[in-house]
């Protein structure tokens, strides 16, 4: 979460003084947690992970994955922070060499991911297993289905968020078709003063609020905004016969980013540079003949899939199609 904002916001004096100091900390426990075992790869024993039950055999504690992923992940970007900031280069690349051999506990190559997958999985934060699923078109994912098997409908909203996020940024979440059963759910689990229980009132009684519930604001925001990937990208999962309108989402590269969906339509998308630096933001229109305005002086573009222009600190651009 440090890096995320610090990714979000450009903030360098932040995490020089703020972030880096925590991460950095983070970064030398695992290099010391981590061992290297004969086949050349760090292992973590012993440690259990979530709610996971101790068994007393300590080959049930070796190389969890959650362990495994969380510790592969702040090396990562404990080393990309160092580089950012300009130091401890040793530590740096110390922690670059145990990200790259950690114990192997996803088994990528035997799942069929491409290059490009891969990475994609290796540079996102290890909650969301950000991979294509692969699912037919015409199939709801698991998790939205109604049924009494189904817990995250019957009895637990708790990692509904996170599973949530996860499908969207998989892809497996289709706004046209799935939107309908998300809304049952959040209208079945929301208390009338907007908070979400996080256990069934049938089976636990009373449960009152959990921090966790909170955190279907992230999947929610990123339905209409996503940029996690680097490149912003408005309205990539909002069915398009549901108009919307948001203001000041925060993208990634510290944007500011409003829209309008209007009869399944973009009608413009207005962003604020923060920080200045290159955007690169998906086309979502048809058309590549584009008005792009910056602080008031406009010019006509042409884009592709992806359009990219450098900004200075707090400009206001304007995008439309022409």
């Amino acid at each position: 979460h440090y890096w995320y904002r610090y990714l979000y916001t450009m903030d360098t004096e932040w995490l020089e003084k703020e972030g880096y100091p925590v991460i950095h900390d983070a970064a030398v426990f695992y290099a010391d947690f981590l061992e290297k075992g004969e086949d050349g790869k760090y292992h973590a024993f012993p440690s259990g992970q979530g709610e996971y039950h101790f068994t007393g055999d300590p080959k049930d504690y070796t190389d969890m994955p959650q362990v495994i992923r969380h510790a592969r992940y702040l090396l990562q970007i404990a080393a990309e922070a160092a580089k950012v900031l300009n130091t401890d280069d040793l530590e740096c690349q110390q922690w670059e060499e145990i990200a790259e051999n950690i114990a192997d506990v996803d088994s990528l190559d035997q799942r069929g991911y491409t290059e490009e997958d891969k990475a994609r999985y290796l540079a996102n934060s290890p909650e969301f297993f950000a991979v294509p699923q692969g699912l037919e078109s015409t199939d709801h994912p698991r998790f939205l289905r109604q049924t009494r098997e189904n817990q995250l409908w019957s009895r637990y909203f708790g990692q509904f968020p996170m599973t949530l996020m996860e499908n969207i940024r998989n892809g497996n979440f289709v706004a046209d078709r799935d939107y309908t059963l998300l809304q049952e759910i959040l209208e079945r689990w929301r208390l009338p003063n907007g908070l979400f229980r996080g256990m069934s009132q049938y089976e636990y009684g009373y449960q009152g609020a959990m921090s966790e519930c909170l955190g279907i604001l992230g999947p929610m925001s990123e339905m209409l905004l996503q940029s996690w990937e680097g490149t912003i990208n408005v309205f990539p999962a909002w069915p398009g016969n549901l108009d919307a309108t948001f203001r000041d989402l925060r993208a990634r590269g510290a944007f500011l980013l409003s829209s309008e969906l209007k009869e399944g339509k973009v009608q413009y998308v207005r962003i604020i540079s923060e920080s200045g630096g290159d955007c690169n933001i998906v086309n979502p229109w048809d058309t590549d003949k584009l008005t792009l305005t910056i602080n008031g002086v406009g010019s006509r573009v042409e884009a592709g899939e992806v359009l990219t222009f450098a900004t200075s600190r707090d400009d206001i651009i304007l995008i439309k199609p022409r």
